[in-house]
C-alpha cells in the first residue's frame, strides 16, 4: 500500500525465555490467578495450568489485553521495556491493580550476552528502579531474544534468583541453548519448564485440548507440520517429515511459492538500471526516489557531535535508548525530505504540550476521559439527527468540523507526493484546534441534543487522532 511508504521508523521484538530474579509465595494456585513460577513444579500433572506472558510493553496494544483478561476473570505476566515504563507508568500501575504479575524484560530491549556486565547490570536494575518508584516488586527477568551469559546469571544471583524458567517446548535445540547454558553457569539452579509438567507431550494432544475447548486454530492434523517463517523462506518441520525416506509433498505444504516441477520452464529477466550507482528504475519503469538529509541531533541547545572521518556515528537503535519510540516516529516525519532535521533530544522526552506527539496524543485521552466522566453520570452519545448536527455555529466548532473534513484530501496527498509532513502537521493543528474547541464550548452541562452534537465532534476528532497514530505506528492513549 502506498501509504506504507508513509512510514520511517519501525521497531520489532521477539519473545524470549524467563529467570525469576526474585523469591515469593505463590499468590494463589487456582486457575485465573498469578502464579509463583515455582510453584508448578510442585503442580500435579493434571492440573490445568497455562502460563499467560505478554512482552515489550506497556504499549497501545496493553489497555485491550487488559480489557480481555478482566472480562475472563484471567491474571497474566507482563514482561515490560523500562522505555517503555518510562512512558507509560500509569499503566504499569493499572496492571498491578488489576492482579498481574510484572517482569523485567530489561530497560532497552538489548542482546545481554553481546553488553558488559556492567551494561547488563544497568538494563536489568533500571528498570526494577522504575518499578519499585511505582510500588511494583518485580521478581521474575525475561533476557531479549533468550540471550544472556555467565555475567547475565551471577546479575541475577545478586538479585535474589532462586530459579530459571524457560517456555520452549519439550525437544529440540531452545531447551539445548537454554538449559546446558543454565546448567554451565549455575549448576545449583532449578530449571521450570511447564513444557514437562503437563500431560500435553504433542501436537496431537494440543489438538486435542483446543477442539475440546472451542479454541480456534489455523492448521488441522493434517497439516499440522512446526513452521518457522522469516524474512526470507518459511521452513516445516514433524508429521511425515519426521522420516528421512519420506519425499516432502511440495503442493501440500509450500505455501510461500511452488515445486521446481510447478515452476515455469522459461526464466524470468528483470532489468535494473542505476544513475551514479543508485538503483532507479526496475524494467523501465523509474523509481521515485526520495532523498533525505542527515539527521542533526541537538541536546541543551547544542550540536551533538558526530566525525564522519572516524566513522562515529549514531544509530538509530541508539537513539531509541534515549528517545520514546512515539518520539522518533513522530519527529523523523516533521520535515521535509529536502530539508535538514534538528532532532531535539531534550523535546523527545518532554511530557508536556511543547512535544508534538505528546500533544496530539493528550487531545485524544482528553476526549476519552470526557466520555468515561459522562458515562459515568449515564450519558452514553448517540447518533446525532441533521438538525441537532446544525447547532454546531460557534467559530471553534465549525473551525474544527473543517479541518476534519479535509482529512482524506491530506491523505491523498500526502501519498502522492511521498510526504508524511503533511500528516503530522494536519494532526498537531487537528489537536490545536480541538483544544481551542473545547476551552471555547462545553459539552458536559448543556441541552442534551447540543451535547450530544458536541459529542459527535469530540468523537470525530477522537478517530481522526486515532487513525493517524495508528498509521505511524504510535500509540493511542486513552488516559495520560
Amino acid at each position: 500500500m502506498i501509504l506504507a511508504r508513509l512510514i520511517r521508523v519501525c521497531a520489532s521484538a521477539l519473545l524470549c525465555a524467563g529467570v525469576s530474579l526474585f523469591p515469593g509465595n505463590a499468590s494463589a494456585d487456582g486457575a485465573g490467578t498469578v502464579v509463583d513460577g515455582r510453584a508448578i513444579l510442585k503442580m500435579s500433572k493434571g492440573s490445568n495450568l497455562c502460563a499467560l506472558t505478554f512482552d515489550d510493553g506497556p504499549s497501545s496494544h496493553t489497555e485491550r489485553l487488559m480489557e480481555i483478561l478482566r472480562e475472563r476473570g484471567i491474571h497474566a505476566t507482563f514482561f515490560v521495556v523500562g522505555k517503555q515504563v518510562k512512558y507509560h507508568p500509569e499503566l504499569i500501575v493499572r496492571l498491578q491493580q488489576e492482579g498481574h504479575e510484572i517482569g523485567n524484560h530489561t530497560y532497552s530491549h538489548k542482546s545481554l550476552r553481546h553488553l558488559s556486565v556492567d551494561a547488563q547490570r544497568s538494563e536489568i536494575l533500571s528498570v526494577q528502579e522504575l518499578l519499585r518508584k511505582l510500588g511494583v516488586h518485580s521478581r521474575y527477568i525475561r533476557p531479549p531474544y533468550g540471550n544472556f551469559d555467565a555475567n547475565t546469571v551471577a546479575i541475577a544471583k545478586a538479585e535474589g534468583a532462586d530459579a530459571i524458567c524457560h517456555g520452549c517446548t519439550g525437544k529440540g535445540n531452545d531447551q539445548v541453548r537454554f538449559e546446558l547454558a543454565i546448567k554451565r553457569f549455575a549448576p545449583e539452579m532449578k530449571i521450570i519448564a511447564p513444557w514437562r509438567e503437563w500431560d500435553i507431550k504433542g501436537r496431537d494432544e494440543e489438538i486435542d485440548y483446543a477442539e475440546a475447548h472451542n479454541v480456534p486454530l489455523k492448521i488441522s492434523r493434517e497439516t499440522n507440520y512446526s513452521k518457522d517463517k522469516n524474512l526470507w523462506h518459511l521452513s516445516h518441520e514433524g508429521l511425515d517429515l519426521e522420516d528421512p525416506a519420506n519425499e516432502p509433498d511440495y503442493d501440500k505444504i509450500l505455501e510461500m511459492g511452488v515445486s521446481p516441477e510447478k515452476a515455469p520452464d522459461k526464466a524470468t529477466y528483470i532489468t535494473l538500471s542505476f544513475e551514479k550507482g543508485i538503483p532507479v528504475a526496475l524494467d523501465g519503469e523509474k523509481l521515485d526516489v526520495v532523498l533525505m538529509q542527515l539527521v542533526r541531533l541537538m541536546r541543551d541547545g547544542e550540536i551533538v557531535r558526530m566525525s564522519k572521518r572516524t566513522g562515529k556515528a549514531i544509530q538509530l537503535a541508539d537513539l531509541l535508548d534515549e528517545v520514546p519510540v512515539d518520539a522518533a516516529r513522530f519527529l523523523f516525519n516533521m520535515r521535509e525530505a529536502n530539508s535538514l532535521l534538528d532532532f531535539d533530544l531534550d523535546l523527545a522526552v518532554q511530557q508536556d504540550s511543547q512535544n508534538p506527539v505528546y500533544y496530539v496524543q493528550y487531545a485524544h485521552a482528553r476526549i476519552c476521559s470526557i466520555l468515561r466522566a459522562l458515562e459515568a453520570e449515564g450519558v452514553t452519545p448517540r447518533d446525532c439527527t441533521a438538525e441537532e448536527l446544525a447547532l454546531l455555529t460557534a467559530p471553534e466548532e465549525l473551525e474544527l468540523i473543517q479541518h476534519i473534513a479535509s482529512y482524506t484530501d491530506e491523505i491523498i496527498g500526502a501519498a502522492k507526493d511521498y510526504d508524511p509532513v503533511r500528516i503530522t502537521r494536519y494532526v498537531i493543528e487537528l489537536a490545536t484546534k480541538f483544544h481551542k474547541f473545547y476551552n471555547a464550548c462545553r459539552v458536559k452541562g448543556e441541552e442534551e441534543s447540543l451535547m450530544q452534537a458536541r459529542l459527535t465532534l469530540c468523537r470525530a476528532t477522537a478517530t481522526v487522532i486515532r487513525n493517524v497514530l495508528t498509521m505511524f505506528n504510535i500509540t493511542v492513549p486513552t488516559s495520560m
